[in-house]
């Protein structure tokens, strides 16, 4: 029986291993895709795009995948449209070096901060960001981008005092989504000259019902008059 309980004990160590191994990073050096079917909830993401646009890597992150950390250095491009992310930062591979990676958020999560910097770009249309979440501009700063409606960017007081390099942003993005995060710069500085607000029609969400009826109705008065 001894044999059998050390086969037993070697097993149990083994599962216990393989379900604590979280928290790890992921290198992506190459396009992938990332949902909850090849994504161990709470590793990071490091995407390592290439010192020139032209090569830049393309990855997507969709429903399902549970992110702890993304980071995009240099020429990295990230598609998000669903999952759970905890953070996003750029980098660059060298100091002061004025990478090009873009993040284009259209749908999932986000939780605790977004790092814009180092020259790259984030488009937020859609997505539901935590109201502690807060998005800053690094020293060398990148540019938002932010499409909803009544979007409003806003200084912040305390004690009547305006607090420089803090603003608050309000609205409602374009998926319908209620906004309001508050955005940090170092140095005081890189809020107003980098983000930029595009306010554009927010559909009702009975429009959408609304025109499908009326394309059914248009269909079914075509038929009508072939026969």
């Amino acid at each position: 029986m001894k044999p059998l309980a050390n086969i037993l004990l070697t097993v149990i160590w083994l599962h216990l291993g393989l379900t604590a191994v979280h928290g790890q990073t992921i290198v992506v050096t190459e396009d992938m895709s990332f949902d909850g079917t090849n994504f161990t909830p709470g590793d990071s993401i490091t995407v390592v795009g290439m010192q020139g646009p032209d090569s830049a890597l393309h990855v997507t992150i969709g429903d399902g995948a549970e992110v702890d950390g993304l980071f995009i250095r240099d020429f990295g491009v990230v598609d998000i449209s669903g999952g759970t992310i905890g953070s996003i930062d750029f980098g660059s591979s060298a100091p002061n070096f004025k990478a090009g990676q873009k993040v284009n958020i259209t749908g999932g999560e986000f939780v605790r901060e977004f790092g814009i910097a180092n020259n790259g770009t984030m488009v937020i249309s859609g997505g539901t960001l935590s109201p502690d979440l807060q998005i800053f501009f690094g020293d060398l700063p990148g540019t938002l981008h932010v499409f909803g409606n009544d979007l409003r960017l806003d200084p912040v007081f305390f004690d009547g005092i305006e607090q420089l390099g803090l603003r608050r942003l309000t609205g409602t993005l374009a998926d319908n989504s209620p906004l309001d995060v508050f955005l940090r710069a170092f140095n005081n500085g890189f809020i107003d000259e980098n983000t930029f607000l595009h306010n554009v029609a927010v559909p009702e969400p009975g429009t959408f019902v609304l025109a499908g009826m009326g394309l059914l109705a248009l269909a079914v008065m075509r038929t009508q008059r072939r026969k």
